[in-house]
């Protein structure tokens, strides 16, 4: 199904994961630029800074939660696909957990205690390198696994759920 630009759903989706890849970057070159040098952002601004970032993950797998739950109802438990889903599922919850380790490392951050900014560099540097390994695996593997079971109609009920969430966000 194509929304109004023309776009389908899973493309949209999965076009999330080369906007990420661009904010990444951006997020290395500023971010990690500044906490590198001694100019020192204060906390709630690498929070607010951090949390754009995080939020963006965050309903991003909101969104692919929905659409392997229509690719589950298309399969066997015994199929092979099965279990590539559950470890996509899995690195979701591995990255939540990192995200939690962010958030903590968050809390302790004190830009003149080296220590501490380097443990907040440390966990945004790894968290950064499991999403971009994570995303180029559901590009090769997950997208065009939808794109060969997703009726017409899955397309339209994902459509609809990621629509909804998104207006409601509004």
């Amino acid at each position: 199904m194509e929304d109004k630009k023309g776009v389908d759903i899973i493309s949209l989706i999965q076009s999330d994961h080369s906007n990420f890849l661009e904010k990444d970057d951006y997020l290395n070159k500023l971010l990690f630029d500044f906490l590198n040098k001694d100019l020192s952002w204060g906390k709630e601004d690498v929070k607010e800074f951090l949390a754009l970032f995080i939020n963006i993950i965050l309903r991003h797998f909101e969104d692919e939660a929905d659409l392997v739950k229509l690719l589950e109802k298309k399969m066997d438990v015994t199929d092979n696909k099965i279990i590539m889903i559950n470890a996509f599922i899995q690195e979701h919850e591995t990255i939540k957990k990192r995200i939690g380790q962010i958030n903590i490392a968050l809390n302790d951050y004190k830009p003149q205690v080296r220590e501490v900014k380097e443990n907040l560099k440390k966990n945004a540097h790894e968290i950064l390198e499991l999403v971009t390994k994570h995303a180029q695996k559901e590009d090769v593997s997950l997208f065009p696994l939808a794109r060969e079971l997703l009726t017409k109609s899955d397309l339209e009920q994902l459509q609809n759920t990621v629509e909804t969430r998104k207006n409601m966000r509004k």
